[in-house]
């Protein structure tokens, strides 16, 4: 005697297919999750302080209008003084000063440029302290290289999100560079003063 599947069989078969079905699709998104978790561990500590000065970039470019050069120039200034930030902060820890952001200030090229040597060239003392075992010259050389990266990188996220904005152009353009050019006299500047040799050939 043949014994037929009766339809109640037939609805627990199909049941079970379905079951299996959506635990291999939970699986799969768990993997996936596991899969998405580990990949942001394995991020370096360059690309998460990337994203985040990215982040408050782009915050800051909410708050203002891009269309005058001063506006342009107070993105600029804010990039610049956070890539400093980024990058002294792998030298100096919890011994750097908490920076502060003007308000309502003079964001003219010659202006932001010198706040902007004046913020980077202040920490030259607290490197000095982190480097004991360097000579004068190597600490100054050191130093002057690292913000002088750092300033680079603030000015290339400034200008590319300008650029994304279709206002790199014309007066904001010429604000840009001429700020970026009133920085490199100041940093040169401040090494030539700092260098024993010019110090005894002043006195």
């Amino acid at each position: 005697m043949e014994i037929k599947p009766n339809r109640n069989m037939t609805q627990f078969t199909s049941l079970s297919k379905n079951t299996e079905k959506d635990k291999q699709a939970v699986d799969n998104v768990s993997n996936q999750g596991v899969q998405s978790e580990v990949k942001q561990a394995n991020m370096s500590v360059s690309q998460i302080t990337k994203r985040l000065m990215n982040g408050q970039i782009l915050a800051a470019q909410e708050k203002v209008t891009l269309s005058s050069g001063d506006q342009s120039l107070a993105l600029l200034y804010r990039s610049a003084i956070d890539a400093i930030d980024a990058e002294l902060d792998l030298v100096l820890g919890e011994n750097k000063p908490s920076k502060s952001m003007e308000v309502e200030v003079d964001y003219s090229p010659t202006a932001t440029a010198d706040r902007i040597v004046q913020f980077a060239t202040g920490f030259f003392g607290l490197y000095q302290q982190q480097n004991p075992e360097d000579d004068f010259e190597t600490q100054l050389n050191s130093f002057m290289d690292k913000i002088s990266k750092a300033i680079d990188d603030g000015f290339g996220q400034a200008k590319a999100i300008l650029s994304g904005l279709k206002v790199l152009q014309g007066d904001i353009v010429a604000g840009v560079d001429s700020t970026y050019e009133h920085i490199q006299s100041g940093l040169a500047k401040f090494k030539l003063d700092m260098l024993p040799s010019t110090k005894d050939a002043k006195e």
